[in-house]
């Protein structure tokens, strides 16, 4: 439990709790540790990368952690406000995961060629610690971190015009290209589609879904927020469409100002089969993907905890 689930416990249970504080500093350079040396153990134990190549890329990686990080976190922290408070370790760990998304042998090649993966690097980064940042007390925070990015870390020059936010790396070039220009056409059949099934898409929807994309593909949760109406479900919904459906069955959970512990528990488990002992799993060999629309709108128990 945490701190403050205290505030209602008796006082025998409040005697008898053995507290532990975990300081956040420095967490986040142990788990980027880990995590690299998990990805050099696995590419080598699969067969993807020669033991010389793996090493190669985890030193490249433990370095430009180590040269873009400390300084992105110490400035966030001083100078700009999330659209929700996000912890340093959480920012780190989005990075790495969208980086397991970017960094894929497919895309980078078996060879130890380590030249292109800063571009890469930089391009998660921006989004990483960027990604959460809005428009607060008349300052558009996106817009500021564009600019200090920019002054801060020349070694990768993003185009002139617009914003850091503005481009994505073009896999078969390694170099950016603007949102704009992979901005889809809409297709649209009144005969055979409702209207509330289309997503218009625009350079914001597209870069969103493509991130969303990358962590649904590698079981990785995400998380959209934004105002009433800036359109985080028709973004989802989007994604969730393309979704290959001999692979993924997907399972909205519509949360309302009555949903409680209780019924949520029972509606993740609805779709569920029993597939042996205690374990349960969607049917088949299929992927659960688990949609939880407006998750801040239930009320909390009395113990504010539910």
């Amino acid at each position: 439990f945490e701190i403050r689930d205290l505030n209602f416990a008796t006082p025998a249970t409040v005697t008898r709790a053995g507290i532990l504080y975990i300081a956040e500093a420095g967490q986040w350079e142990s788990f980027v540790a880990s995590w690299v040396d998990e990805g050099k153990r696995h590419d080598t134990e699969v067969g993807k990368l020669s033991s010389a190549a793996a090493e190669a890329r985890a030193e490249k990686l433990l370095a430009l952690f180590e040269f873009y990080c400390k300084p992105t976190l110490a400035e966030l922290r001083k100078n700009f406000k999330h659209a929700v408070p996000v912890l340093d370790f959480a920012m780190v760990q989005s990075l790495c995961h969208m980086l397991e998304g970017l960094l894929t042998v497919e895309a980078m090649g078996k060879t130890d060629n380590v030249a292109k993966f800063e571009i890469y690097f930089v391009y998660a980064a921006v989004w990483a610690f960027g990604g959460t940042l809005s428009s607060a007390g008349g300052l558009d925070y996106r817009k500021v971190f564009s600019k200090w990015w920019r002054e801060a870390f020349k070694e990768v020059k993003y185009p002139l015009r617009g914003e850091v936010f503005d481009f994505y790396v073009a896999p078969d070039r390694h170099e950016f290209k603007s949102w704009t220009d992979v901005v889809p056409t809409l297709s649209y059949d009144p005969a055979a589609m409702s209207v509330a099934s289309v997503t218009v898409p625009t350079d914001e929807t597209v870069s969103a879904s493509f991130w969303l994309g990358r962590l649904v593909a590698n079981q990785h949760p995400a998380m959209l927020v934004g105002f009433a109406g800036c359109g985080k479900t028709a973004i989802v919904n989007g994604l969730l469409r393309s979704l290959d459906p001999q692979a993924y069955t997907t399972t909205t959970v519509n949360v309302n100002y009555f949903t409680n512990a209780a019924l949520f528990q029972r509606v993740i488990e609805a779709p569920l089969e029993k597939k042996g002992g205690g374990n349960y799993g969607p049917p088949g060999a299929m992927k659960l993907v688990y949609f939880v629309d407006d998750l801040n709108m239930a009320a909390l128990d009395k113990y504010n905890t539910a």
